[in-house]
């Protein structure tokens, strides 16, 4: 152990050389070890010599194990003493913490502080409060990127459903009675094309009513007769209560037909040519004077 060396022969001679010590360096123990080993080798001198090849046991620890022994208890004494240190401070910061907010607490109200400035870990707040920025910068992109596309949707439903329309649709709602509800009539906007085509029946009726100013026609804006006659092909709307609806439009259509054609072959007398002329130019104006009035 530094202190002496020993080797044994196999003869069971014992050689043990002490080590002198140096100036400057620490004395060395007294011989206890040696002494123990000293007795041992001598029992095992008089061993058979096939038992001296067996380890060596010895009474007490090494050299070895006496410095790892005392470096880990060394270390543990001064793990001890750090965290008592610690731990003093952290009691102290605690009691200091506690007599501010004691005098805070008893301070007047234009004096008084908020608890958040009572800070002392200020680099846990510095990193809370970095945390937090980035938090919110992240819901803040998020928030934009979702109102960016409902700004989105909602601009394509403005320009499809309510700048194409001219008057929109509305609804009143009666404040005491349920369910009574009053709409306005939606009107859409024309394009181009529809536009020209109205304003060329404008034309054509402000004509027409020039026609009729022109012909005597006065307290009136329709034809003579017009408005007592009845198409053939209408069953309802006009003489609703006398007339039954059909809902086969296409039957309706193939019966006036083969009455007219029944009523044609029963004449039986041809009209003449000037006759049937004029009648058909009349039937053309009233075509056509019906036009203009059901697309005013």
């Amino acid at each position: 152990d530094a202190r002496a060396a020993i080797s044994v022969a196999l003869d069971g001679s014992v050689l043990l050389h002490s080590v002198k010590h140096k100036e400057g360096k620490t004395k060395p123990r007294p011989f206890s070890t040696a002494a123990a080993f000293l007795g041992v080798a001598r029992k095992r001198g008089a061993a058979p010599s096939a038992a001296l090849n067996q380890p060596l046991p010895l009474s007490t620890d090494t050299w070895k194990d006496e410095v790892a022994r005392s470096a880990s208890e060394s270390q543990a004494m001064n793990a001890q003493a750090q965290l008592s240190t610690q731990r003093n401070a952290v009691a102290e910061l605690a009691k200091q913490l506690q007599g501010l907010l004691q005098a805070n607490n008893s301070a007047p109200d234009i004096e008084k502080m908020d608890r958040d400035e009572f800070v002392i870990d200020l680099t846990r707040r510095d990193a809370t409060v970095e945390a937090n920025k980035a938090q919110a910068a992240k819901v803040r992109s998020e928030n934009q990127a979702n109102d960016a596309v409902r700004d989105l949707v909602t601009t394509r439903i403005r320009h499809q459903c309510v700048d194409t329309m001219e008057v929109q649709a509305q609804e009143v709602h009666a404040l005491q009675k349920a369910h009574c509800i009053v709409a306005n009539f939606p009107i859409r906007k024309l394009d181009g094309k529809e536009a020209a085509k109205t304003d060329r029946l404008k034309r054509l009726r402000v004509l027409e009513l020039r026609q009729l100013r022109h012909a005597g026609v006065v307290g009136s804006n329709v034809w003579p007769g017009r408005r007592n006659e009845i198409p053939d092909d209408i069953s309802w709307i006009v003489n609703e209560g006398q007339l039954a609806p059909r809902i086969d439009v296409v039957a309706s259509l193939k019966e006036s037909k083969a009455e007219s054609k029944k009523k044609g072959g029963e004449g039986g007398e041809e009209k003449p040519a000037a006759a049937a002329k004029g009648e058909k130019d009349d039937a053309t104006e009233d075509g056509e004077e019906d036009a203009h009035e059901g697309e005013e």
